[in-house]
């Protein structure tokens, strides 16, 4: 078991073999030894000869002068254990970063996972609700719901758009959401994941402006149309189009700029790492460009004291979300974001940095204000058509224009929340990543699937990933070398970007990729695996 003869053991003292981590309690306990019968499932790791060391499982007892001792080796089991809990760790940090709220169960519907924005949308802050049952902590959950967890846990994938949730205190949220079935390695199904958004908010707005509308209807039916009125209105009704058009185009900014930013700093101020949507967000051209520019992350604060108040924070309660704050671009703009930081803690407990991410909210903050604004303008509008019935002629044409298209509005609103809400429960962007040092894929979201025309593939190793997987160099016809794929410079701590692969899919089709690549660290800053993040540029 340790390489090596008997002749080369016998007389030696057995503990100058024990890892000098192990030393002092392998003394302890063979000095108990004498007080007690026997010592069972004891572990220690001994020097092998060829240097390395080895994991083994004891048992000892002692008799007159002798101690006797059987063992076995359990380095594989050790081994196996750290992989598991580096696996169980990395998939618990991308449930509970997710931005949308999300909960995986197992079959007894007991709580596995959870992200944070389900622990806020559903107001479970107060306890831990990791291994309870989902039906004790939502006793409200209605037959049918059951029903559907049920059939999802059979294997189908089940979504609604509106529904409505009536809880034990008597309050309404109406959700949407999605339940799908998640597999374990042996490609049965281990419990369900449930992704919901509460759109209670929105749900009362379209129903007060519905309210509002039928109340300015009522007005209407007392006054009769005139073609001189609409002559004198057309003016202003062209203005309001102009409006129209004018927050239609903002509401498309918001649409088209919400991309998530990602940043690990240090409380000293200094950015350790960011990807190219954070620095893109603050007008820069890459992160290398923006980290030179940026020394101390204190001055990208329109108010500086904000900084302080968000280490403040940190240092309290050890993470925040939805930390709003405005920041100056490098072009000198102003705009407005949204933080969710943690901190990161070293074995002491000492802070090594903030693990964070950013988004762009200054389309949907200008334009909140400005609905807030519309609605108050409405409001007293509203007033001055009810004040006398002079008024309510002279504005009647203007008004029933604005009822259309408010209403229109309302309707496209509503249509683009739910595109949005689409947006966040699926992530456009592919992510790909394997182990290291073996290269063998252990992660692919939708978007990689789709891309790559194929998900993991078991037998893909770091020698034949451009093989597997179809990639060559575009417009040469020429596998792509593995020593040049981000995938395999992640693995060996490089950063990278490339955007000249080309994917062969199975079905023949061909796509162009851009690809940027990550090492992934764990806690004691070894390279346990390389992630990618890519998307399509074929017709760019």
């Amino acid at each position: 078991m340790l390489g090596y003869s008997v002749s080369e053991l016998e007389g030696k003292k057995f503990l100058d073999f024990v890892h000098p981590d192990d030393l002092a309690q392998t003394i302890l306990a063979v000095s108990a030894l004498p007080d007690q019968k026997e010592i069972s499932n004891f572990e220690n790791r001994y020097r092998h000869k060829d240097g390395s060391y080895r994991w083994i499982e004891w048992r000892s007892y002692p008799y007159g002068n002798f101690i006797y001792a059987a063992a076995h080796e359990i380095t594989d089991r050790k081994r196996a254990e750290v992989v598991l809990r580096e696996s169980e760790e990395r998939q618990r940090l991308f449930i509970q970063q997710a931005p949308v709220a999300l909960a995986m169960f197992d079959p007894g519907m007991n709580y596995l996972a959870a992200s944070r924005r389900w622990i806020a949308d559903y107001h479970l802050e107060d306890g831990d609700i990791i291994g309870r049952s989902h039906y004790e902590i939502f006793p409200e959950i209605t037959k049918e719901l059951k029903a559907i967890h049920l059939r999802a846990l059979a294997g189908e994938v089940l979504s609604a758009d509106e529904d409505k949730f009536e809880r034990q205190d008597g309050s309404v949220q109406w959700l949407a959401w999605e339940v799908r079935p998640w597999y374990t390695t042996g490609n049965t199904i281990g419990g369900i994941i449930i992704y919901s958004e509460d759109i209670t908010d929105r749900k009362e707005a379209v129903e007060k402006l519905r309210q509002k509308n039928e109340e300015l209807g009522a007005a209407y039916e007392q006054i009769a149309a005139s073609e001189e009125e609409l002559r004198e209105n057309l003016d202003e009704l062209v203005a309001n189009q102009q409006e129209l058009r004018e927050s239609e185009r903002k509401y498309r900014d918001l649409f088209d700029n919400a991309i998530l930013g990602i940043f690990r700093s240090t409380p000293d101020g200094h950015y350790l790492d960011m990807n190219t949507a954070f620095a893109k967000i603050a007008g820069f051209a890459s992160p290398q460009e923006m980290m030179e520019a940026v020394r101390d992350i204190q001055q990208l604060y329109a108010r500086p004291e904000e900084r302080l108040r968000l280490k403040e924070m940190l240092a309290t309660t050890g993470e925040i979300h939805n930390f709003e704050t405005e920041i100056r671009c490098r072009d000198g703009k102003m705009i407005w974001i949204s933080i969710n930081a943690k901190i990161v803690l070293d074995s002491r407990g000492n802070i090594l940095w903030y693990n964070g991410t950013i988004e762009d909210i200054t389309t949907r903050w200008k334009a909140e204000r400005e609905l807030a604004h519309k609605n108050e303008e409405l409001l007293a509008s509203h007033e001055e058509i009810t004040a006398t019935e002079v008024e309510l002629r002279q504005n009647l044409d203007r008004l029933t224009l604005q009822e259309k298209e408010l209403r229109q509005k309302s309707e496209e609103l509503e249509n683009r929340n739910r595109l949005i809400s689409t947006i966040l429960d699926t992530t456009p962007i592919a992510i790909f990543m394997v182990e290291a040092p073996s290269g063998k894929p252990i992660m692919a979201n939708r978007e990689a699937a789709r891309l790559l025309g194929r998900g993991i593939l078991p037998d893909a190793t770091e020698k034949n990933l451009s093989e597997v997987y179809e990639a060559y160099r575009w417009g040469t016809g020429t596998r792509y070398p593995p020593d040049e794929m981000p995938i395999i410079l992640g693995m060996r701590g490089e950063t990278s970007h490339i955007d000249d692969m080309e994917v062969v899919r199975p079905d023949g089709t061909r796509v162009r990729l851009e690809i940027f690549g990550n090492p992934v660290r764990d806690f004691e800053g070894r390279i346990i695996a390389s992630l990618v993040s890519f998307l399509e540029i074929t017709g760019r």
